[in-house]
């Protein structure tokens, strides 16, 4: 019985450690079969997607992968998501293993026998800390917003008698970590709904929790490219516009007020204590080319989007590529 590796070369120097490693491992004399796939950034430059589905179905019909590398652009590229990162969460490959043991060779220290697991999915590894931070951060930034309401809405005067912030501290970290998110096809027609599976990970736990649900795509969406955005619902800092975190907490305060969501008074509040909270997973449809959160989306007929309410609160954004036509 033959062996099936997948081999990826990716970019940059992958292309010749791939090879390089090939050779050694026919050089032992193994029944070895090798399956080629491809992924990373040359990949999305030519086909829109950094790791292509038949990419996923060539890895899970190995028993190995070799993944050579993967280079990530120095700037913003709508709809791009590192190929490392992507198949960590698609797999669930959520820890990093490396045995470290002493060898009978020259210069190796003696009596070493460890083994070093790194978190893949969750931590500073995960290369969202700018964006996300902590659980403790991401929920102090929905208190501009409170307040803001409170004395600036457009629609009625409020006299707060008093004001309370609670703080509540549990052993337990209650976040869950978006994993994967597949769409039932990649192409749509305005007028239909878009199918989104989406798996979720809990801090620390064995078990994921998967929510399938639909997108309606508006009428009057634009035809082209776009892009399906699933992350967390809540207000996010600034990823790294002010020197410190004071000074953007401190831009929100004193920034521009946006516009209040609802008609009046009391669907602004329904709005607001129900809708856009860290623990919920906020689903939008983003023609490419425009930022999730301009103007241009309050011409739909209907949201390009959903929320769903969670049990944590959510880190991590997914991007999948869609054409509507």
């Amino acid at each position: 019985m033959a062996y099936r590796i997948c081999l990826i070369e990716g970019d940059g120097i992958g292309h010749e450690v791939i090879p390089a490693a090939r050779k050694v491992l026919e050089a032992t004399g193994l029944p070895l079969e090798f399956v080629e796939a491809e992924a990373g950034w040359e990949t999305f430059e030519r086909r829109g997607v950094s790791v292509p589905e038949e990419t996923v179905e060539k890895i899970l019909s190995c028993q190995a992968t070799l993944f050579g590398a993967a280079t990530s652009p120095t700037r913003k590229v709508p709809g791009f998501f590192g190929a490392i990162r992507y198949l960590r969460r698609r797999l669930d490959l959520y820890a990093n293993v490396r045995p470290a043991k002493s060898r009978p060779v020259p210069g190796s220290r003696s009596g070493v026998d460890l083994i070093i697991v790194r978190e893949n999915t969750e931590g500073l590894y995960v290369e969202q800390e700018r964006r996300y931070l902590d659980v403790a951060i991401a929920a102090m930034f929905d208190v501009p917003f409170a307040t803001q309401f409170l004395f600036q809405n457009p629609f009625a005067q409020l006299n707060p008698i008093d004001m309370t912030i609670q703080v509540a501290i549990t052993r337990q970290r209650q976040t869950a970590t978006i994993q994967t998110v597949e769409v039932e096809r990649r192409e749509v027609s305005p007028g239909e709904r878009l199918r989104v599976r989406i798996t979720a990970r809990p801090f620390q736990r064995n078990v994921q929790t998967t929510r399938v649900l639909e997108v309606p795509i508006p009428r009057n969406f634009p035809r082209g490219p776009a892009f399906l955005v699933v992350g967390p619902g809540g207000t996010q800092p600034p990823p790294s516009q002010a020197p410190s975190l004071g000074d953007a907490f401190v831009t929100m305060v004193v920034g521009e007020q946006e516009p209040f969501p609802g008609e009046n008074l009391e669907e602004a509040i329904d709005i607001f204590e129900n809708f856009g909270k860290n623990n919920h997973i906020l689903l939008q449809v983003v023609p490419f080319g425009l930022p999730a959160d301009g103007v241009e989306f309050t011409k739909f007929d209907v949201f390009a989007g959903g929320l769903v309410e969670t049990d944590w609160v959510i880190q991590g954004q997914v991007t999948v590529p869609i054409l509507v036509r």
